[in-house]
């Protein structure tokens, strides 16, 4: 999306065969990361 391919989650949802709920999880997992010190893990699940 910050390249401008995809003017909004649902339509990367689409474009890659997911539901925009599986979008939006992802994207809140990595600015999470991104957002912290980078030194924390992330639990698999």
């Amino acid at each position: 999306m910050d390249e401008g391919r995809y003017p909004n989650m649902s339509e990367l949802a689409r474009a890659e065969g997911v539901t925009p709920a599986a979008v939006s999880k992802a994207l809140g997992r990595l600015r999470r990361e991104v957002e912290g010190d980078g030194e924390r893990e992330v639990a698999a699940k």
